[in-house]
């Protein structure tokens, strides 16, 4: 029978200049999150995952992407191949 695993939810906090705008806790609203920012070529974004402040371009590429930062996904589908 199968069972909830009760995976752990990810949270991740956007900024922009120094300022708290939201915390999104799921990947598609943060690729959304990334995809506005490459669409108004914005400046001036970051992230904050685990108390690391990591930058984000203006094409929404981030400067690095940490493990466990939304790959909870990958690693499932991965293991259904």
């Amino acid at each position: 029978m199968i069972k909830n695993n009760k995976i752990k939810e990810t949270k991740c906090d956007f900024f922009h200049e120094n300022i708290f705008l939201f915390s999104v806790y799921d990947v598609v609203n943060f690729y959304d999150c990334l995809l506005q920012i490459r669409q108004e070529k914005s400046f001036n974004y970051y992230i904050v995952f685990k108390d690391e402040k990591i930058l984000i371009d203006k094409n929404g590429t981030l400067e690095k992407y940490p493990i466990g930062l939304f790959d909870q996904y990958g690693d499932i589908l991965c293991q259904m191949i």
